[in-house]
C-alpha cells in the first residue's frame, strides 16, 4: 500500500514512516512544508517532495499520515475525507468543539481515522489488559494512570504553547482517556470531574502544565488520571507512565515506559492465586493484536481483528475535550511583584 505524509511537526512521523514500511508500505511522498523533519523524511527515505496538499493527495495513497501542528490536523483530515483517502494522525487531533464536529462529520461519512495511541500497544500495557481480561484480578473496581512527560521548552514550536493547538488535556490527557475506555470495555460514564494548572512560564500565559480528572463508569468503576509537563529533564526518559489497578481479589502496578531507578518496564501483580510476583509479559499470550498502531489500522482497513476503533477515536476525543471545558483551573505562577 503507498503511503504518505501531510505535515511532520512531531517526531512521530519517524515512527510512523517505519512501521508503515515495515508493513511492506511504500512511501508515495510527503508535503514539502519546510520543516527540518520534512527535509530528513526526504534524505532519509528518499521520499518525494510535493508542493502542496493536494499534489500529495492527487497521487491516491492508501493512507495519509498526518502530522501537521495540532490546530490544522483537522482540515487536513477533512481534505483526506474528500479525496476519500484513510487517516493516521498524531494526537491531539481535535483541540476544540469545532474540530470534534468536524470529526464527527467525517466518521458518518464513513472516512476510516485513526490515532496514535501509542500506549495500548506497549508490551507492559497489553500484559495488564490480558490480566485484567482473565479475571484473575476480580472485578475492576479503581484504575489510576499517571503520565508525566519531559517539556524541553527550547526544542518546542511556538504554536506548541497556543492554546488554539491544544491544551495540556487534549493533548497529553487523551491518552489516559483512552487507556481506560479500554480496559473498562469502552463503558459509558457517568461523572466526571477535571482540575487543570499553570505554574510555570508565566511568559506563554496560555499554557497550562498539568491537568487531572476523576471519572466513573456508570457500573461504578472509578478511574483518576494525571499528566503534565512536569518530568525532568534527569530523567533518561521522555516520561514514567505508571498504571494503578484495583480489583476485587487482587492489584497490579505497571510501571510503562521504564522506573526511572531501575530503567525496566515492569508489571508487579498481586494475586490471591499466584501471590505478589513480577509478570513476563514475554511468556505470556497477548492474542493476535497488531504490534503498533499503524498495522492496528491496516488491519482495520483490510477487515481483520484490530485494536483501536472509529468509536474508540471520537469518544476519547470527545471526553478529553469534556474534562478540559468542565475543569476547575488555577494559577499558580509567581508573579513579579510590581515596583
Amino acid at each position: 500500500m503507498k503511503f504518505a505524509v501531510i505535515g511532520s511537526d512531531h517526531a512521530h512521523v519517524f515512527r510512523f514512516v517505519e512501521h508503515m514500511k515495515a508493513a511492506g508500505g511504500v512511501f508515495a511522498g510527503v508535503w514539502e512544508d519546510g520543516h527540518p523533519h520534512t527535509r530528513r523524511l526526504m534524505d532519509e527515505y528518499g521520499a518525494q517532495a510535493y508542493p502542496s496538499w493536494e499534489s500529495v493527495l492527487a497521487e491516491h495513497p492508501g493512507i495519509v499520515g498526518c502530522f501537521a501542528p495540532n490546530g490544522r490536523r483537522m482540515e487536513i483530515v477533512e481534505a483526506c475525507s474528500a479525496a476519500g483517502i484513510p487517516v493516521m494522525s498524531d494526537k491531539p487531533l481535535v483541540v476544540n468543539e469545532t474540530g470534534l464536529r468536524q470529526l464527527t462529520a467525517v466518521m458518518e461519512k464513513g472516512t476510516p481515522v485513526s490515532m496514535m495511541y501509542t500506549l495500548r500497544f506497549e508490551k507492559i500495557v497489553r500484559a495488564l489488559k490480558v490480566l485484567l481480561d482473565s479475571g484473575e484480578l476480580g472485578r475492576l473496581i479503581n484504575m489510576e494512570i499517571f503520565n508525566p512527560h519531559q517539556l524541553h521548552p527550547e526544542r518546542r514550536p511556538d504554536w506548541h504553547f497556543d492554546p488554539a493547538h491544544g491544551t495540556v488535556a487534549s493533548d497529553l490527557l487523551t491518552h489516559s482517556v483512552d487507556l481506560f475506555r479500554w480496559f473498562t470495555g469502552g463503558e459509558e460514564w457517568e461523572y466526571r470531574e477535571a482540575m487543570v494548572t499553570k505554574s510555570i512560564l508565566p511568559e506563554t500565559p496560555g499554557f497550562e502544565d498539568l491537568a487531572a480528572a476523576h471519572v466513573r463508569t456508570k457500573s461504578g468503576v472509578s478511574g483518576y488520571f494525571r499528566s503534565d509537563w512536569h518530568m525532568p529533564e534527569t530523567n533518561g526518559s521522555w516520561g514514567d507512565c505508571r498504571i494503578f489497578v484495583t480489583g476485587s481479589r487482587g492489584m497490579a502496578e505497571a510501571r510503562v515506559t521504564g522506573d526511572p531507578l531501575t530503567r525496566k518496564e515492569t508489571l508487579i501483580v498481586y494475586s490471591p492465586v499466584r501471590g505478589t510476583f513480577e509478570a513476563d509479559p514475554e511468556s505470556m499470550d497477548l492474542g493476535s493484536g497488531a504490534e503498533n498502531e499503524s498495522v492496528d489500522f491496516l488491519d482495520r482497513l483490510a477487515g481483520r481483528p484490530h485494536i483501536i476503533t472509529q468509536e474508540d477515536v471520537l469518544e476519547s476525543c470527545r471526553e478529553a475535550l469534556m474534562l478540559d471545558r468542565i475543569a476547575l483551573r488555577a494559577d499558580l505562577t509567581e508573579k513579579k511583584e510590581e515596583t
